[in-house]
């Protein structure tokens, strides 16, 4: 997905609602190290705290 749009530099990434639960998920896992410039979560909670 980032490689689409923008190959090689990493992407800032804007999530709502349930897409920022996912972004969240999305931002934290190694596949995705070096990728993400910054994520901002309008509103949405991490996955962790989803599930309390």
């Amino acid at each position: 997905m980032t490689d689409a749009v923008s190959p090689g530099r990493p992407v800032h990434l804007v999530g709502h609602d349930w897409g920022s639960v996912q972004s969240w998920e999305f931002v934290t896992v190694g596949r995705t190290e070096g990728r993400i410039a910054s994520f901002t979560s309008l509103p949405g909670p991490s996955l962790d705290h989803f599930g309390h």
